[in-house]
This record gives structure tokens, C-alpha cells and sequence, in this order.
């Protein structure tokens, strides 16, 4: 049966022995890495990933690869994996402490600064191939004189997503580089593409 919202508050009155304490708090590490893996894995990257980046960055402490590991229910050479990856998205670091052989980790402090970074290295590059491609298709159709209507008509769709993918190269690139996203407006964005350009 659930709990009702006073039996809940009952529990969160009762007191707390330091091993309840520590395992609320490794359940909210949990829950919370969870939530973002669900998230990176949308992103098209393995959920992993993201679990190992929030269990670092909700650790007041750098964790060693083991200690990672354990949390995560996987096997050491598994999390040294997700950690050299995440070190080339700039996501973690290693920290070295005196006196010790084991190599520690620790996630940037800031989130926002990883997603601008993978923003930049990869969203970015894509969107301008992307444009590239459209261009190209574009030239194709200069010039035509039979199908010069469906020309005409694929060339405005072509404007249409030509628009689209300008204003989303230059969001992401505003983003990356830490600026104010001035797209533009909606009502441009939302014009049928046969109005786009004539």
C-alpha cells in the first residue's frame, strides 16, 4: 500500500541512524543518475555515461575507478571505460593524491559547460554539413528548364529547411560559445515553406 503524505512525514521525523543516512543518500545518488542517463541516452549516448558523470558530481569526494564501479554495479575495466570517454567530452578529470597509487576522478562542477562542449564538438559540425548539403542540393535544381514548376516548388522547401537549420547552427554555436541565443522569431520559423522565399 502507499505511503500517504502523513506516514511520510512520520518517517521523515523519525530519527536517523548515520547507516539509514548514508543509504538515503546513496538512493538519491542513485535516483538522480538515473534520471540523467535516461536523458543522455536520448542524446544518443550510452547511459553510462551519464550515470558516472552525476555519481561524481554529487560526491563531495573524487572517487577512485573502483569506487565508481562499485556504485554503478559494474566491473572496473567497464567504468575505466565510461571515464576515458567522459574525459574526452571534458566531462571529468583525474585527481592524484599524495601518498596514493590510484588514479581519483572527479566531474566539472559545471553541467551547463559539458553540454556547451559537446554542443560545440558535435552538434555544430553536423548542422554545418547539413547546410553544405542543402546548398548543394539547391545548385542542382539551377537552370532546369523541364520540371522548371517542381523546381521551383522544391526550391522553396529547400529554403524552408535551409532557414530552419541556419537559425539551429546559430543557437547551438551562441550556446557553445556562452552567448545570449537570438534566434529568429517563431512567426518566421512557423511561415509555410511556400512563403519562404518566391
Amino acid at each position: 500500500m502507499a505511503a500517504t503524505p502523513k506516514s511520510r512525514a512520520r518517517v521523515e521525523r523519525e530519527p536517523s541512524t548515520p547507516d539509514a543516512e548514508s543509504q538515503r543518500l546513496r538512493a538519491a545518488s542513485l535516483r538522480a543518475a538515473d534520471a540523467v542517463s535516461r536523458l543522455v541516452e536520448f542524446w544518443g549516448f550510452s547511459r553510462h555515461l551519464g550515470r558516472a558523470y552525476v555519481l561524481l558530481y554529487l560526491s563531495e569526494e573524487p572517487l577512485s575507478t573502483g569506487e565508481l564501479a562499485e556504485l554503478m554495479g559494474s566491473s572496473s575495466s567497464a567504468c575505466s571505460s565510461v571515464l576515458t570517454e567522459l574525459m574526452g567530452w571534458h566531462a571529468v578529470r583525474k585527481v592524484w593524491r599524495a601518498g596514493e597509487r590510484r588514479t581519483y576522478w572527479e566531474a566539472d562542477a559545471s553541467p551547463w559547460r559539458v553540454v556547451r562542449g559537446v554542443l560545440g564538438r558535435r552538434e555544430g559540425p553536423l548542422l554545418v554539413e547539413a547546410l553544405a548539403n542543402l546548398g548543394e542540393a539547391e545548385a542542382l535544381l539551377r537552370g532546369m528548364r523541364r520540371g522548371r514548376r517542381h523546381a521551383r516548388f522544391m526550391r522553396r522547401r529547400l529554403a524552408g529547411l535551409r532557414l530552419v537549420t541556419k537559425t539551429a547552427q546559430g543557437v547551438v554555436s551562441a550556446l557553445a560559445e556562452g552567448r545570449p541565443a537570438a534566434p529568429a522569431t517563431t512567426t518566421e520559423l512557423d511561415r509555410p515553406s511556400s512563403a519562404v522565399e518566391r
